[in-house]
Order: structure tokens, then C-alpha cells, then sequence
């Protein structure tokens, strides 16, 4: 409670995914809109100012916002301080207000009134993302870097089963057989492979089988008539833009499909591909047979490293990945000389968004613990099924949120160190923002990698 008249305790908190510290001050806060009392020590501009927060770290601070006051706004500054006293700032208005918010909360890319880089500063430009709901009010700091290079920056040490890649769950289902964009579709926003490329996807689930003798996409007994050649030129195209980067691809196909997925990889309009591709002797189809995983980063940068599944011939080669339980809550599988653990629960009677996000954080908790070289790693799937269409699993509606929604406010409450495959449907929702596969980009940086494997 305020002095003259009624308050409401809420928490402001800013998360640091940069991987440089950060320095918050808050300032020019009403009078009217915050506690009036003697003791000023519950608004920001009396308690967020001059606040660091190191790498990986969180800062939070209690606000008593006046009840009759219609926003409580405050004025906030980010700065990120180099060793040549240079720095680099942004400027944005918050309102406290928004830890109030019902129903969808609030998930949203943050408008920077003002913006300052030095020519010349060592720092990374900032973006920022606000979470609010449950009387918290969040803001997310992450470098704004490209999407389309964010494994760049990353350390050619860098171990692959230390890293978290987003990915979409049937990357290829964008069209019908009439050309027409499905709404139930993890990609229904048009979304190319080379679009989810440039939005920071890495991971594929794709999906071929023949028709009329040609490589197309499918799902279920829908044909997507997203050509595999087209997809093959797009990934490759990529992967010779920039050599920094990986994809990965999780291959589900029949034997007829081989030799047009080899041809498409041989026979790429970018040049011939075969030494983009992980571990192939390229002698012939029947002689590329991949037993291990990539260690590094520096073992798959500007290549397309591919996974099979069992129902792929095995003269075509690829990673082994046998079938795990269908709709599994939870289980290990053998991949060539590594396990991955799987939460792939899809099937359900009705629309149980709750009964699907435990599945899928009952796995973070197990992608987040445990230190050292392991060679464990997961496959996380947000997708569902049952009674409404993947969308609404994706997007949930109102009080009742979306696996988007839940697994981003988790991040935002659970800063932790975290690995795997992320296997998304919608990847740009919430808000159209894209956030998650930025997020998780972020999450890789060398200095939350280093701290959390010590």
C-alpha cells in the first residue's frame, strides 16, 4: 500500500541474453502513477537506476503502481559499456501497467524511441522483447544481430550437442495440391525453406515421396507439391552464402525416393553439392553411410548434415534415427553414436494445452541440468493434434495459451542454460515477431556456454 492512496505490488525485470554486461537506469516516473509514500523505494526510478546485469543474469526490482492511475509509465535506458568508453544505448517507455494484463498477456517486440551506436564501439546492437503477465512485467535484452548468420560469432569449438536449434515440425508443408497456403500448417505465413532460414531455423523435419516421378513434400495423405529439388537449391544456396552456418535435416522418405534426393543434392544450380553435405564419400549413393555425428561446430559449418529415418534405405546413408514410440512422452533412442531423448506427444482427444506444455517442460528440465561433456542430447516437439487444428496448439487462445506463448514466458521466468532441437510449429508466432528462434540463437552465445559448463 502507497501513502495517500491504494497501490498494487507488481516486479519489473530485465533478462540479459547479450553476451556483454548491461547497465539499466530508469527515470522521469509521475508522481501520480507510483507509491506517494514516505519510503520511494517501490518505483523504478528510485530502484532501477544504475542497475548492471551481467551476461545470462537477470535483475528485478518491486513497483507499487497507484490503482487509480490509468498507466504508470517510466522512461528506461539500456546501455552496453566497452573497454574504449565507448558505449551503446536505446531508449524505451514501459509501462508497469502491462503486469496486469489478462488473457493473451502481453508478447511483443519493444519500439526503441531512440537508439545510439558509436562508430567504431565493440558491442553488439540491443533488441528487446516484453513478457508480461502474472504481476511481472519482463523485458528481454538480446543482441540484434542477423538471424540468417547467428552462428557466426559462435566458437568453432563449440560441441553440437551443447547447442539449442530451432526447427520446424513439417518444414515442407506450405502448399496443397492447389497451390493454395494451408491454415494449418506450420508454415501457413508462406513460409519458404529458405524464408525459415533467414528467420534462424536450422532444423528440417521434411517429408518426400514421389509423384509423377518428381520429389514433392507431403503430409499425411496430402500431397504439399513443394518440390525436394527446390528445397535441396534453397538450403544449398544458403550454406554457400555463408559458410558459417549448419542445417540439419531429418529425412522421412521410401526407398523409390533415394536416387531423386541424391540427384537433387549431385545436381544442385548451385554446383555440384556433394562436398556440402556431412560425411559422404560420394563414391555412390550406397557407399555414404554416416555412424556419428558431427563433434563440432567447425566439423559441420557450410554443410547440410543429414538424419535419416528408418523407413529411408539404408544404401542412401545418412545418421540412423530409429523409430521412437508414437506420440512418446518421453524416450531414448540410439542415433549413430549418440542418444537423443524425445518428447513427441501429438495425439489427444481434445484440445488439452496443458496436458502438452507438461510433456514439454517436464523435457526442458531435462535439457537444462547436468554439466561436462554428455552425449545426450533432445528432440522437443510443440506440436499436437486433436479436436482443433495445430494453430490454435500453436497460438492457444485467451487465458488458455499456445505451446509459443508458454515456452517463451518459460524462458522468460527460467533463464537456463539449454540444449537441443526445438521442434516448432508457427516459429514466428507470438505477434508475428519471431522471437523464439532469436531467443535461442542468443542462448548459444560463448560467454552462457562457458559459465554453465564449467
Amino acid at each position: 500500500m502507497g501513502g495517500a492512496y491504494s497501490t498494487t505490488r507488481s516486479y519489473l525485470e530485465s533478462i540479459n541474453l547479450t553476451p556483454e554486461t548491461i547497465k539499466i537506469y530508469a527515470n522521469d516516473g509521475d508522481n501520480y502513477d507510483w507509491d506517494n509514500s514516505a519510503e520511494v523505494t517501490y518505483r523504478p526510478d528510485h530502484n532501477f537506476r544504475d542497475v548492471e546485469i551481467k551476461p545470462f543474469e537477470r535483475a528485478s526490482r518491486p513497483c507499487e503502481t497507484n490503482n487509480a492511475a490509468k498507466t504508470s509509465t517510466i522512461h528506461m535506458k539500456i546501455t552496453i559499456e566497452t573497454g574504449d568508453h565507448k558505449a551503446n544505448w536505446i531508449y524505451f517507455e514501459s509501462d508497469q501497467k502491462d503486469a496486469f494484463t489478462i488473457g493473451d498477456g502481453v508478447f511483443a517486440p519493444v519500439a526503441i524511441k531512440e537508439h545510439y551506436n558509436p562508430k567504431g564501439a565493440k558491442v553488439p546492437t540491443i533488441k528487446l522483447y516484453q513478457v508480461a503477465f502474472g504481476d511481472y512485467n519482463r523485458y528481454i535484452v538480446v543482441p540484434d544481430s542477423n538471424p540468417a548468420r547467428w552462428m557466426e560469432h559462435l566458437p568453432d569449438d563449440t560441441r553440437l550437442f551443447d547447442m539449442l536449434l530451432p526447427g520446424t515440425h513439417d518444414s515442407g508443408c506450405i502448399v496443397d495440391r492447389g497451390g493454395t497456403a494451408l491454415s494449418w500448417t506450420q508454415a501457413a505465413d508462406g513460409s519458404t525453406i529458405s524464408d525459415q532460414l533467414a528467420a534462424g531455423i536450422r532444423v528440417f523435419d521434411l517429408r518426400f515421396r514421389l509423384k509423377n516421378g518428381e520429389l514433392i513434400t507431403y503430409h499425411g495423405i496430402e500431397d504439399m507439391n513443394y518440390a525436394g529439388v527446390d528445397i535441396m537449391n534453397e538450403i544449398f544456396k544458403f550454406l554457400k552464402s555463408d559458410k558459417k552456418e549448419f542445417v540439419l535435416a531429418k529425412i522421412r522418405a521410401g526407398a523409390d525416393v533415394a536416387p531423386k534426393l541424391w540427384d537433387a543434392i549431385k545436381n544442385s544450380k548451385y554446383g555440384d553439392c556433394k562436398e556440402m553435405v556431412f560425411n559422404a564419400s560420394m563414391k555412390g549413393a550406397k557407399d555414404w553411410v554416416n555412424d556419428g555425428w558431427p563433434e563440432t561446430l567447425k566439423d559441420c559449418r557450410g554443410k547440410l548434415v543429414i538424419q535419416v529415418e528408418d523407413t529411408l534405405m539404408t544404401e542412401f546413408g545418412g545418421i540412423r534415427l530409429p523409430w521412437w514410440n508414437d506420440s512418446t512422452k518421453d524416450q531414448t533412442i540410439s542415433s549413430g553414436n549418440k542418444d537423443i531423448r524425445v518428447q513427441d506427444e501429438y495425439k489427444y482427444t481434445v484440445g488439452l494445452h496443458s496436458q502438452k506444455w507438461t510433456s514439454i517442460s517436464n523435457l526442458l528440465k531435462h535439457q537444462e541440468t547436468g554439466a561436462g561433456p554428455r552425449q545426450m542430447w533432445y528432440y522437443n516437439f510443440l506440436n499436437a493434434s486433436g479436436r482443433v487444428f495445430p494453430n490454435a496448439w500453436s497460438n492457444g487462445s485467451g487465458v488458455d495459451w499456445g505451446m509459443n506463448r508458454r515456452l517463451m514466458a518459460y524462458w522468460a521466468e527460467n533463464t537456463y542454460f539449454t540444449t537441443g532441437v526445438m521442434w516448432l510449429d508457427y516459429f514466428r508466432e507470438p505477434m508475428g515477431m519471431n522471437a523464439l528462434p532469436v531467443i535461442m540463437a542468443a542462448m548459444n552465445n560463448k560467454e552462457i556456454r562457458d559459465k554453465y559448463r564449467k
